[in-house]
C-alpha cells in the first residue's frame, strides 16, 4: 500500500478459536521500530466466543511519523485457553505502508482503474470491429456483384444467365463459408465482451453508459452476426447480397458507435474527476473550518501552522480548478488588476513618504553636523577659559567662559551665548583686546550655529508635525466609520468604540493647532480605547464561531455585512495602528526627533513588506492560474521591485534605529545636548568620508533607493493592472460556477493568511455549492460520480495469515458505518459471500473519500441479499 501519512486504512477482521478468542490487537512498526500494542474493542464485533467479526482502523495521523518511510502491521489475537498450555496466539499476514505525501488519494485510484478498463475495453472492442470489417467489407462486396448481375438478367429476362448467377452465387457462398464462419465467431465475441462491459459499468461511475453500451451489443454488433449468419444460410442470390450488405453496415454503424462512445467517455471522466475533486475539497475545507472554529475554546491544542498548510493546499488546488476554467481565472484576473492598480497607488505613496522620510533624514544629519560643530566650538571655548585663568588680568573671566563651555556640550546655547557676551565685554573693558577677539569670535560662530540649529530643528519639526497630523486625521476618520458599523451591527455597552472615535478626533484637531502634548495625551486614550473594543469585538466573534455555521452548506453567503470576526479584525489593524501613532506623536512631543524618524522608517519597512507580499501573491495567482507569459513577465517584474524596494526599507529602518539608540536624539534650542565622543576615541574608529561620486552615506543612500524601487513598483504594477484587464476580457466564456469558483478560492486564501474562521465557513459553503453542481452535471452526463466499480472489477486483497486470523481492508469501521447509518450488526448479518464481495469492492476504498461509494454499493448489495438464498457454509 502507498498512502500519505496523515490518511487511514480501515480493514474487516475474522477472528476463530475453539477456546474462544480472548483479546486482539494491532501490532504496527515505524521504520522497524515497534510501537504500542494497539488493543482492538471487541465488545462491538458480532458474533460468539469462537468467532468474533468486527472492523477498525489504523489512523496514521495519530501517529508521529515525522521522517518515516514505511508502516507495518499485523493482527494479533489470543484465544482463552489457560495456563499452562495457554493462552495460544495467531497472527495475520504482515502488511507494509509506503508512505508518501505525494501519494494519490484512495478515491483517485480506484477511478483511475475504472477509467483504465472501460478504455481498455472500448478500444478493444474498436480493434475487434476494425478487424472484422475487412472482411464483412470482401464478402458485401463480392455479394453484390453477383447480386447486381443477377438483377440484370432478371431485367433482361435471361433466365439461363440467371441460372447460371445463382450457380455462381451458390458456389461463392460455400467458397466464403469460411470467412463467414470467421466472421460471426468474431462477432459474436464481441457482443459477449460489450456485453460484459455493460454489466461492469451498470452499477458503478459510468452506469449512463450501460443502456448504450446493451443497444450497441444488442441492436448492432449482434445484428451483424445474426445477418451473417443468414448470408451463409440463404439460397437466393438478392437475399445473400442484401444481408452481406446490412451485416456490413450494422459493423460500419457499431464502429462509429464506439468512437462516439469514447469521444463522450472523455468528458464524462473530466466531469467525473471535477465531482470528486470538488467533494474532496469540499470535505476538507468543511473539516478545516471545523477546526478553526473549534481552536478558540482550546487554542492551545491547535497547531495553527499544521492548519494554515493544509488551507494552503486547499487554496493551492483550487487554483488549479481555476486554471481549467478560463472564466473562473478571468474572474480573479479582474479582481487581481483592481488590485494591482490598488497596489500601484499605494507604491506610489510609499514612494512619496520615504523621498519625504529621506529629506527629514537628511535634515536630522545636518542637525548632527551642527551638533559636531558644536562641539568644536566648546572645546575651543574651554581652552580660551583655561587661557585667562593662567593670566591674573583675565583670570575673574575664566569662571564664566568655562561655564559657557559646559553650557554648549549641554546643549544651552541661549546661555551659553550670554555668557559669552559677558565674557567678550569684561576682556574687552580690561584691555585684554586679543582675547576679547577670540571670545567674540566664539560667541559669533555659536550664535550663528544656534540660530542655523534651531531653525534646522523646527522646520523638521514641523514637518513632523504636518505629517502626524494627516496620519491622525485619516486614522480618526477610519476609527469614525468603525464606531458607526460597530453601532449598527454590534453595538458595545461600555461604548468603547465611541469613547475612541471621539479621543481619535481630539488627537486630530489637537495636531492641527500643534498642541502636541495634549494630542498625545488624545491619542494615547484612543489606543486604549480602541484595544478594548478590539477585546470586546474578538470576544463577539469568538462566541459567534461556536454557533454552527449559519449558511445553509451548499449555498453562497449572501450580502455584504460585515461579520463580527471582519469587524474584529479591522478594529484590531486600526488598534495596532493608533497605538504606533501614539508612541510617534509621543516622541514628537518630547522633541525626539531621532527616535520618531526612526519609527516612521520602521512604519515604511513594514508597509513596504506587505506590498511585496502582495504583490507577490498576485504574480502566484498569474503563474498558479495560466496567465499570458508577457503579463507573468510583468507581473514577476513588479514582485521584483517590490522585494527590492521592501529590503532597502528594511536596511534604513535597522540603521536608523541603531543610530537612534546608539546617541541621544537632536535637540531643538534649550534643551540638554549629550557630550559625544571624541573621533578616533575607543570604540568610534574615524573613517574617511566618502569621495566624489560615491552613494550617500547612511540610511538616505537606502531610503534613496527604496523610494526609487517603489516609484519603479508603482509603474510596473500599474502596467500589470492593464495586462489583467485585458487578459480577463480575451478570456474565453466558461462555466456558470466560474463566480463562485473565484469566490472559493478567494475566501479559503483568506483564511489561510489569517486564519479566520469565517473565511474558512464560507470557503467551505461556496465548495460545496460548487460540489453539488459538479455532481449534478456528471449525473447529467450519464454518470454517477460517487457510485462504485462494477462487479468483476479487479480489487487489490489482503491475504489471509495462519491462526484462524483473517484480515481485509475494507472503509467499513463501526465509525464510518454510522455516519452511513448503517449499524454494525446489520454489517455482520450479511450473507458469505455476499460480504466477502463487499469486503472486495471496498478493498482500496479510502476512509473519507468513498463514504458516497460504500453507501451507494451497500444499498444495491443489500437489496440483492434480500432476493437471494443464503449458501451453506463451505
Amino acid at each position: 500500500l502507498k498512502m500519505k501519512p496523515d490518511d487511514k486504512l480501515a480493514f474487516g477482521y475474522e477472528l476463530t478459536d475453539d477456546f474462544g478468542v480472548a483479546e486482539a490487537s494491532l501490532l504496527v512498526s515505524v521504520d522497524g521500530r515497534k510501537q504500542p500494542d494497539r488493543p482492538l474493542d471487541l465488545t462491538a464485533a458480532k458474533g460468539g466466543a469462537a468467532r468474533l467479526v468486527g472492523a477498525a482502523a489504523l489512523d496514521l495521523g495519530e501517529m508521529d511519523l515525522s521522517g518515516a518511510r514505511t508502516v507495518t502491521f499485523q493482527l494479533r489475537a489470543r484465544d482463552r485457553l489457560p495456563a499452562p498450555q495457554g493462552p495460544q496466539e495467531a497472527l495475520s499476514e504482515q502488511y507494509t505502508i509506503e508512505l508518501d505525501v505525494k501519494a494519490i488519494s484512495r478515491a483517485e485510484s480506484v477511478l483511475l482503474a475504472q477509467e483504465l478498463h472501460i478504455r481498455q475495453e472500448l478500444e478493444r472492442i474498436l480493434a475487434e470491429l476494425t478487424d472484422v470489417k475487412k472482411d464483412t467489407s470482401t464478402v458485401r462486396r463480392q455479394a453484390e456483384q453477383i447480386a447486381a448481375r443477377y438483377q440484370e438478367a432478371e431485367k433482361a429476362g435471361d433466365k439461363g444467365l440467371m441460372a447460371k448467377l445463382s450457380a455462381a452465387g451458390t458456389k461463392a457462398a460455400i467458397a466464403i463459408a469460411g470467412q463467414v464462419d470467421g466472421i460471426t465467431t468474431r462477432l459474436r465475441a464481441t457482443t459477449s465482451r460489450t456485453r460484459d462491459l455493460a454489466a461492469f459499468v451498470t452499477e458503478g461511475t459510468y452506469a449512463g453508459m450501460a443502456p448504450r453500451l446493451t443497444d450497441l451489443a444488442d441492436n448492432h454488433i449482434a445484428k451483424a452476426e445474426t445477418l451473417a449468419v443468414q448470408l451463409k444460410l440463404a439460397e437466393d442470390v438478392k437475399a445473400r447480397g442484401a444481408y452481406a450488405d446490412e451485416s456490413d453496415f450494422q459493423v460500419d454503424r457499431s464502429i462509429a458507435i464506439v468512437k462516439e462512445l469514447l469521444q463522450d467517455f472523455d468528458g464524462m471522466t473530466e466531469l467525473v474527476r471535477k465531482a470528486l475533486k470538488f467533494e474532496e475539497l469540499s470535505d476538507t475545507q468543511k473539516d478545516l473550518a471545523e477546526m478553526v472554529r473549534e481552536a478558540a475554546t482550546a487554542p492551545a491544542e491547535f497547531d495553527l501552522e499544521k492548519w494554515r498548510k493544509e488551507q494552503q493546499e486547499v487554496a493551492k488546488d483550487l487554483a488549479g480548478e481555476m486554471k481549467k476554467d478560463p472564466q473562473a481565472a478571468a474572474e480573479q484576473f479582474k479582481k487581481d488588476s483592481e488590485k494591482a492598480k490598488d497596489l500601484a497607488a499605494e507604491a506610489a505613496q510609499l514612494a512619496e513618504k520615504q523621498t519625504e522620510t529621506m529629506e527629514q533624514t537628511k535634515k536630522l544629519e545636518e542637525l548632527k553636523k551642527i551638533d559636531e560643530e558644536l562641539k568644536d566650538v566648546a572645546k575651543r571655548q574651554k581652552e580660551l577659559s583655561e587661557k585667562a585663568a593662567a593670566q591674573p588680568k583675565t583670570a575673574e573671566q575664566a569662571k564664566p567662559m568655562a561655564s559657557a563651555a559646559k553650557d554648549i556640550e549641554a546643549g544651552r546655547l541661549p546661555e551659553a551665548v550670554e555668557k559669552q557676551v559677558g565674557a567678550e565685554k569684561a576682556l574687552d573693558q580690561s584691555g585684554q583686546k586679543p582675547m576679547a577677539q577670540e571670545q567674540a569670535d566664539l560667541r559669533k560662530e555659536t550664535a550663528e550655529l544656534m540660530a542655523k540649529r534651531g531653525e534646522l530643528a523646527e522646520a523638521l519639526r514641523q514637518e513632523q508635525l504636518a505629517r502626524l497630523a494627516a496620519e491622525q486625521k485619516s486614522l480618526a476618520s477610519e476609527i469614525g466609520r468603525l464606531s458607526d458599523q460597530v453601532k449598527t451591527e454590534s453595538p458595545q455597552q461600555d461604548r468603547s468604540d465611541t469613547q475612541a472615535a471621539r479621543a481619535a478626533a481630539e488627537a486630530a484637531e489637537q495636531l492641527a493647532k500643534a498642541e502636541v502634548p495634549q494630542a498625545a495625551q488624545s491619542a494615547q486614550q484612543a489606543s486604549q480605547n480602541m484595544q478594548q473594543l478590539a477585546k470586546n469585538l474578538a470576544q463577539q466573534a469568538q462566541a459567534a464561531t461556536q454557533q454552527p455555521p449559519a449558511q445553509p452548506q451548499g449555498e453562497q453567503p449572501a450580502g455584504e455585512k460585515p461579520t463580527p470576526e471582519q469587524l474584529s479584525q479591522k478594529a484590531g489593524d486600526l488598534s495596532d495602528k493608533q497605538e504606533k501613532l501614539a508612541e510617534k506623536i509621543d516622541q514628537l512631543a518630547k522633541k525626539d526627533a531621532a527616535e520618531l524618524l526612526a519609527a516612521e522608517q520602521a512604519q515604511l519597512a513594514q508597509e513596504a513588506a506587505e506590498l511585496a507580499a502582495d504583490a507577490a501573491l498576485v504574480s502566484q495567482h498569474g503563474q498558479d492560474m495560466g496567465l499570458t507569459p508577457e503579463a507573468q513577465k510583468q507581473a514577476e517584474q513588479a514582485a521584483g521591485q517590490a522585494a527590492e524596494a521592501k529590503q532597502s526599507a528594511a536596511s534604513a529602518a535597522e540603521q536608523m534605529k541603531g543610530e537612534a539608540k546608539g546617541q541621544q536624539p537632536a535637540q531643538v534650542p534649550g534643551q540638554p545636548m549629550a557630550a559625544q565622543p571624541q573621533p578616533g576615541a575607543p570604540g568610534q574608529p574615524s573613517e574617511p568620508g566618502p569621495g566624489p561620486g560615491t552613494p550617500m552615506p547612511g540610511p538616505t543612500g537606502t531610503q534613496q533607493a527604496a523610494a526609487q524601487k517603489l516609484q519603479e513598483t508603482s509603474k510596473s504594477l500599474q502596467e500589470l493592472g492593464k495586462m489583467l484587464a485585458q487578459a480577463a476580457e480575451n478570456a474565453p466564456q466558461g462555466s456558470p460556477e466560474a463566480p463562485a469558483l473565484a469566490e472559493a478560492f478567494e475566501n479559503a486564501e483568506q483564511a489561510a493568511q489569517n486564519a479566520s474562521p469565517s473565511a474558512a465557513q464560507q470557503a467551505a459553503a461556496m465548495l460545496a455549492a460548487l460540489a453539488a453542481s459538479a455532481a449534478q452535471q456528471a449525473q447529467a452526463a450519464g454518470t454517477n460520480p460517487f457510485g462504485l466499480p462494477g462487479e468483476g472489477m479487479p480489487m487489490p486483497m489482503m491475504g489471509t495469515g495462519d491462526g484462524g486470523t483473517k484480515m481485509q481492508p475494507t472503509i467499513l469501521s463501526r465509525a464510518e458505518l454510522q455516519k452511513m447509518g448503517i449499524s454494525a450488526v446489520d454489517w455482520t448479518l450479511l450473507k458469505g459471500e455476499l460480504k466477502d464481495e463487499i469486503l472486495q469492492a471496498a478493498a482500496e476504498s479510502g476512509p473519507k473519500e468513498y463514504r458516497r461509494y460504500v453507501r451507494e454499493y451497500f444499498r444495491i448489495l443489500s437489496k440483492k441479499a434480500a432476493q437471494q438464498p443464503e449458501k451453506a457454509p463451505k
